[in-house]
């Protein structure tokens, strides 16, 4: 069954890139323009991962993560945070922020992304 993700991110530019990168690898691309959308899909529907931008209006990272996991569908869905913020994994870690299960830093390689995007998938299918 092909795997659903949702990327949330205020750059058109990396949703696209993203999107043609997981698409090209056979995965369902789902895009969301800020917190605020990508919070609704979430609700609406079911994501085997999510790709969420830390800085984007509306929503940050921090509070968009929270309300994710409050959604019946995104509770234990697996987060990778795509940020060009190179402390930002210090940042969530030290505000106790555990719910993240990787992160990405901008700019990033394709390769990088579906490296990390595989291991994410496979871990939730242990």
């Amino acid at each position: 069954m092909q795997k659903k993700i949702l990327i949330i991110d205020d750059s058109e530019e990396t949703r696209e890139l993203v999107k043609f990168t997981l698409e090209t690898e056979g995965y369902k691309v789902v895009e969301a323009v800020d917190g605020v959308n990508g919070l609704r899909k979430v609700q609406l529907e079911p994501f085997d991962l999510i790709i969420l931008d830390f800085s984007m209006p509306g929503l940050d990272g921090f509070s968009l993560t929270e309300k994710i996991r409050q959604s019946l569908y995104a509770k234990n869905v697996p987060i990778l945070v795509a940020t060009a913020h190179s402390k930002i994994k210090e940042l969530f870690q030290s505000k106790g922020t555990t719910n993240i299960q990787d992160f990405l830093e901008k700019p990033f390689l394709p390769e990088e992304l579906i490296k990390k995007v595989k291991k994410l998938l496979s871990d939730e299918d242990k």
